[in-house]
């Protein structure tokens, strides 16, 4: 076993012995498991490459127009198993690295998002049918469904200002204004 394995499972017994955990350990608990799991991964990753390295055939190699046998020995195996296991990971990144996502909406954002019809509650409602679609709670409607229907953000985006804003005459820094763009964003997880 490797050291770095051992360590860390000696680390993890200690505190799991541990009658109550504070948050800070519990948290340093979690890291040494994401640690080990990570070792575990490695040690995985470098029995499979030396078990493929074993079953490749021996090399033959030219000089001088004779043909010389080259065998591998496992110490040469492991030596270049562990140069390429270096450069894997080096190259990999860090797990926060693997994890980002290009996306700038994070998952629990993504999760949590609900239709804007089950964000408005009565009050909200009430006050927007009034005050930005002249009492008119058909034409809120279809505006809500609308926005409920479109794919992403800027889609709901560009038709509340070219559709609602332009039509309805509305300000943008009233209260209610906001109100409403504020609850188009928690729709669609950007806020």
């Amino acid at each position: 076993m490797r050291p770095k394995i051992s360590e860390l499972l000696n680390k993890i017994t200690e505190l799991t012995n541990s009658s109550s955990l504070t948050t800070l350990e519990f948290d340093l608990l979690k890291q040494h498991i994401r640690n080990l799991y990570e070792e575990v991964q490695q040690l995985k990753t470098s029995i499979e490459e030396l078990k493929e390295v074993k079953q490749e055939e021996p090399k033959i190699i030219k000089t001088n127009n004779e043909s010389v046998l080259h065998v591998t020995t496992s110490n040469e195996n492991a030596v270049a198993t562990k140069d390429s296991i270096n450069e894997k990971i080096s190259s990999s990144g860090s797990l926060n690295e693997k994890l980002k996502t290009n996306n700038k909406k994070e998952i629990h954002k993504h999760l949590s998002t609900k239709p804007l019809k089950e964000l408005i509650d009565m009050n909200k409602r009430f006050v927007l049918v009034n005050e930005l679609f002249n009492g008119n709670s058909d034409s809120f409607s279809q505006a809500v469904q609308h926005i409920d229907s479109v794919e992403n953000y800027e889609d709901a985006k560009t038709y509340v200002q070219t559709e609602l804003l332009s039509k309805y005459q509305w300000d943008e820094a009233s209260q209610s204004v906001r109100m409403f763009l504020k609850l188009v964003k928690q729709k669609f997880g950007e806020e």
